[in-house]
């Protein structure tokens, strides 16, 4: 088998890695945290398997075609071009916060992913740090005898992921230029601009494509904590060796210095999805008369950590925003 070697195991498919994560986070609680760290942690899980998973993922990321089918799933994940030397200079002009953690870029984050989502009709989307994720129903099933219907742009990758790139780092821009204005300080110049570089996924289930923000979440709630570490100042004492410690460890340091609870964007990421919520009562224009409850699209922000509310999902506990429905995907219908 690929990937494996005698005496080896062989490699597991990504279908039997996303079962084997919704089980144990079915079967264990969260992990508990000291007294007096006021943060949350999710069901521990082994760093092995997150790994395994990430490098399966990996591989649904490397399409042989040059389109996607249109009854496939679609993920699209940015990360931030250079963004460890970018973010110093955004800073240094005033930009964003000075130091430590920044609201300004994490709102900014957050705007870029439900661009990108909406843009390109995604189901739902996850961003923590300088990356983003979205997830992408297959396309419909229309006509007379029905016919599967292609994705948008006829799922050619190199202009998915081109557009999805140009989308993020556009409205990036747009942003800065606004902060800049608001602040009353100079527009960012042209080596304070971002850019954004795209990958895509294609995937039987949405469960295997959810696979891959689940990994993205354990990746947050590892870096995230690490990042607050490293925030907290050159001049802190035990920084720097509070650096190669685990996470617990690294909480229990930022307890003692007064740093937690951590704002929720670093702590945990930021999950939103596209819902069909009602909006008040319709009326028929011609007659006047009620037609009853209008039903609209909204993209809802849903709080609190992602294998949290995965692990409260798999177990029955869904709690309005369609999370089972996002880890099972039975049809290609509406998530919420």
């Amino acid at each position: 088998m690929k990937g494996s070697s005698e005496g080896e195991r062989p490699r597991r498919k990504l279908s039997e890695l996303v079962d084997t994560v919704a089980s144990l986070l079915e079967s264990r609680n969260p992990a508990a945290v000291p007294e007096g760290v006021h943060h949350t942690l999710p069901p521990h899980l082994p760093k092995t398997l997150w790994t395994e998973l990430g490098d399966a993922i990996k591989e649904a990321e490397r399409p042989c075609a040059s389109s996607i089918a249109g009854e496939r799933f679609i993920t699209l994940r940015l990360d931030g071009t250079g963004f460890s030397k970018f973010i110093p200079r955004l800073r240094k002009a005033g930009l964003l916060e000075a130091q430590g953690y920044s609201k300004t870029f994490a709102d900014i984050m957050k705007e870029c992913a439900v661009t990108v989502m909406k843009q390109f009709k995604g189901v739902c989307c996850y961003t923590q740090s300088d990356e983003m994720t979205i997830v992408i129903k297959p396309a419909s099933v229309a006509g007379r005898p029905p016919v599967q219907q292609p994705h948008m742009y006829n799922g050619r990758v190199s202009k998915l992921t081109s557009l999805a790139a140009a989308t993020a780092t556009a409205t990036f821009c747009r942003r800065l230029f606004e902060v800049a204005a608001e602040l009353g300080i100079d527009p960012p110049s042209q080596s304070e601009l971002p850019t954004f570089d795209c990958r895509i996924g294609s995937y039987a289930t949405g469960r295997e494509a959810i696979g891959l923000l689940l990994w993205r979440a354990y990746d947050c709630g590892v870096n995230g904590v690490s990042d607050a570490v490293h925030h907290a100042g050159k001049g802190a004492e035990g920084r720097k060796q509070t650096m190669t410690k685990g996470t617990l460890e690294k909480l229990q340091w930022l307890a003692q210095r007064g740093i937690l609870p951590l704002p929720p964007h670093q702590a945990h990421g930021a999950f939103f999805v596209q819902c069909k919520r009602e909006s008040g009562e319709g009326f028929n224009p011609k007659t006047g008369e009620a037609t009853g409850p209008t039903i609209r699209s909204a993209v809802e922000a849903v709080p609190g950590n992602l294998l949290i509310r995965a692990s409260e999902a798999v177990r029955g506990q869904d709690d309005g925003w369609g999370l089972i429905a996002l880890l099972e995907f039975p049809n290609p219908g509406s998530v919420c």
